[in-house]
């Protein structure tokens, strides 16, 4: 009871409603659930939502930090080594990461690192606040924490941002290059990697668990459940913030952990962070701290506004169109340096153990007063206040800059518009008179392009964008693509080669993608470098285990380098995959024979004819119950080969008359002409009686009008053979086509075969 009665007066701190849904963060698990849904069927619609509320929400708690430090002599004198210093710092980290292409060579590329260090860092910034109103709530709620409770709790916090981070860094990598990844390397070097990092998790979430609880069982008698109500809140904030994105990501969510915290957590933490500014610079404006001691809650919400517009949008567009620097490298730069230079600088100023801070957020102790400063605060202080001053040289400079800011808003506004994922033709149009100097803007134009066919128009504006930015993702991810698929349409192998060579390219810059790797796989298999290929493929198989793609594509090239082991693997898991899924369309079943015949070809090889000889019966029915005459028929003359490679002639024979009959029972002419052509060939080989074979190759001539290269060759056979037989025995073919024709036909007809070779 003595330690109720020493809290603060009153027990909330803007009110119930805002301090627990808001400030306790009572809203994350519907918002979570909300937000996750919206970004399965309209990801570009939120991603852009998400930052025009940055204008309101986000960029204004970055200021909040800016007013917080900067805003008296005394906290600037107090912090200078964070704002002096670390500042000074940061500018010239932002002007050497700029310029890091011309001071350290065409390869070196500092982006990354400041992208991943400020991607790790964020979700750890969210913990620490976290767990810091969570001590400022017990506090004021009369809770007692003993050190060993503390620091219980404090680790337990930490262990749900460890699970992030941990899904973070175990992911494949490669969707975004400018974060560095362990995942890639650990799944190389190590094995049973997706084991360890769940029991990792595991382990985590139930050291969370315990402890939270174990300190919240401690907490609660001391003061009643009512008012450990936001505690309780808090512990089960941190919970949903760190453990609900990876309970998606264990159930196969579509979007990776980071984006959660880039983008709905940061959302949600924001808003927590303004909430708590805005009380404590009311209660510091109230005690005569700051200002004229009136609080005027529209005015600090616009400087706020106005600030966080400062600090992200004019650097990169001035940037840009200065230096023709990439706008959007520009952008990542200065989002990553200033939020480092947050993280720095919140760290510093938000301690509860600061008298002043105490005073104001727990109702006790005793706040500091403005101090002197030195002449570098004076100075800059006194600047900042004549700045804010009724002079008219003053008054015009401040209105003239902010408007001057909010037509650059409106311009980033219209330009981020106009360059989302699916934006038309003229909006990027309308982008490239805005900011030439913009790689994402030619990538979307290249890939417009490219929709309409315009491949060589596409290839140019991809090369614009790398002239730009060489180590633009986007870019270099494309031109390949594009290379590859102009050579294809075009025949021209000399292109197709370059696009392999500028694929090879990528691994010195950034990890490829799961579609680079596919492309680069396709392409070693077309040059020969089966092996090149097969490690891209099972590259992008770490990516992306479950992709039926991959699979497919990984079997084929086991398949053609010889590996029939694996082929055979690879298959099976292919269609174990392909008949777990919901998709029973004929087309997902036609891709299973396909596979099945694949896999068949594969235990041939092996020498494990038996086991084939039993599956392709089945992918035969399994092709005439979708309707597949011609897949039907090609698997039963595929069965055909393997019983004639086992010596089984009578069999093979038999089957493909059976094939021939599925062919003519519904009149398909093209895959009853491929039928006639194999058994030509076939009876070439073995038949006593060459006229058959001779009447064979006629017959799929017939058929196979419509399909040029194939009657071609079934003609270039048959004269070949003519020339091998003679004048004489040639001639009786044609004289008797039709009675010979019946008889190859005729299931009940016999074909005498030459003895086998000894």
């Amino acid at each position: 009871m003595a330690a109720t009665a020493a809290a603060g007066s009153s027990s909330w701190y803007i009110g119930p409603k805002a301090d627990l849904l808001i400030g306790c963060g009572l809203w994350s698990l519907p918002f979570l659930l909300i937000t996750h849904q919206l970004n399965l069927q309209y990801g570009v619609a939120l991603a852009f939502a998400f930052y025009i509320l940055s204008f309101v929400c986000n960029y204004p708690h970055y200021m909040a930090t800016i007013y917080r430090a900067y805003g008296t002599k005394a906290d600037f004198e107090k912090y200078r080594f964070f704002t002096i210093y670390v500042t000074a710092l940061f500018v010239g980290t932002a002007a050497i990461t700029h310029t890091s292409h011309m001071l350290f060579g065409d390869r070196v590329n500092l982006v990354p690192y400041f992208v991943t260090f400020y991607l790790l860092w964020s979700p750890y910034h969210y913990t620490g606040q976290n767990f810091g109103l969570t001590m400022m709530f017990a506090r004021k709620r009369g809770i007692n924490p003993t050190l060993t409770e503390r620091n219980l709790l404090q680790w337990g916090y930490v262990s749900g941002y460890l699970i992030m981070l941990v899904s973070i860094q175990a992911a494949s990598g490669g969707a975004d290059p400018n974060l560095l990844q362990a995942g890639p390397w650990i799944q190389k070097h190590f094995d049973n990697f997706g084991f360890w990092v769940n029991s990792i998790r595991w382990a985590l979430l139930v050291f969370f668990a315990g402890s939270v609880t174990y300190v919240l069982f401690r907490w609660i008698p001391q003061v009643g459940f009512r008012r450990a109500i936001p505690v309780t809140a808090l512990a089960c904030t941190q919970g949903m913030w760190f453990l609900v994105p990876a309970l998606y990501e264990i159930l196969g969510s579509a979007v990776p952990a980071v984006y959660y915290s880039t983008g709905t957590l940061a959302f949600m933490h924001c808003a927590q962070y303004l909430w708590i500014n805005f009380f404590y610079a009311r209660k510091e404006t109230e005690a005569g701290l700051r200002g004229s001691g009136v609080w005027r809650p529209w005015r600090y919400f616009g400087i706020l506004i106005v600030g966080g517009m400062a600090l992200f949008v004019p650097g990169p567009w001035f940037v840009s169109r200065a230096f023709s620097f990439d706008f959007t490298e520009s952008f990542l730069i200065f989002t990553a340096l200033v939020n480092i230079h947050h993280f720095m600088l919140d760290g510093a100023i938000w301690k509860l153990r600061d008298g002043r801070i105490a005073q104001l957020l727990l109702g006790k102790g005793t706040a500091a007063s403005s101090g002197a400063g030195n002449a570098a605060s004076e100075y800059l202080t006194g600047a900042a206040s004549w700045l804010a001053g009724r002079s008219p040289v003053a008054r015009t400079i401040r209105y003239g800059g902010i408007a001057g800011l909010l037509l650059v808003t409106a311009l980033d506004v219209t330009y981020q518009f106009a360059t989302r994922k699916h934006a038309d033709f003229d909006e990027i149009l309308l982008a490239k008179k805005l900011n030439p100097d913009d790689t994402k803007v030619h990538v979307r134009y290249a890939e417009l392009l490219a929709s309409g066919g315009a491949l060589e128009e596409a290839i140019s504006a991809v090369k614009e964008a790398i002239k730009i930015n060489p180590y633009s993702p986007a870019a270099r991810r494309l031109l390949p693509a594009l290379m590859a698929r102009l050579g294809e349409v075009e025949g021209n192998q000399g292109l197709m080669r370059a696009a392999y060579d500028e694929l090879r390219l990528l691994p010195m810059l950034f990890s490829p993608d799961l579609g680079t790797l596919m492309l680069w796989g396709r392409l070693g298999t077309q040059f020969g470098d089966v092996e090149e290929a097969i490690a891209r493929l099972e590259e992008a198989r770490g990516i992306e285990p479950a992709n039926l793609d991959v699979m497919l594509s990984l079997a084929d090239t086991y398949l053609a380098a010889g590996r029939n082991e694996e082929s055979v693997a690879a298959y099976k898991q292919y269609l174990a995959a392909l008949s777990e899924g919901f998709d029973r369309s004929p087309e997902t079943i036609r891709r299973s024979v396909v596979a099945g015949l694949k896999m068949c070809d594969g235990l041939a090889l092996l020498g494990r004819t038996a086991e084939a000889a039993d599956i392709y019966p089945q992918l035969v029915s399994t092709a005439l119950r979708i309707g597949d005459t011609p897949l039907a028929s090609q698997a039963t003359m595929r069965f055909a080969d393997l019983a004639e490679s086992s010596g089984d002639v009578e069999g093979a024979l038999r089957l493909m008359r059976g094939a021939l009959q599925i062919s003519q029972a519904v009149g398909d002419v093209d895959s009853e002409g491929r039928a006639w052509f194999n058994l030509a060939q076939f009876l070439a080989d073995h038949a006593a009686d060459p006229t058959l074979a001779l009447a064979g190759y006629a017959r799929a001539e017939a058929l196979l009008a419509a399909t040029p290269d194939l009657a071609r060759l079934s003609a270039a056979h048959r004269e070949r053979l003519q020339r091998e037989l003679g004048p004489a025995v040639a001639a009786k073919a044609p004289t008797d086509l039709d009675r010979l024709v019946s008889m190859i036909a005729d299931p009940s007809q016999q074909v005498p075969f030459r003895a086998a070779k000894p």
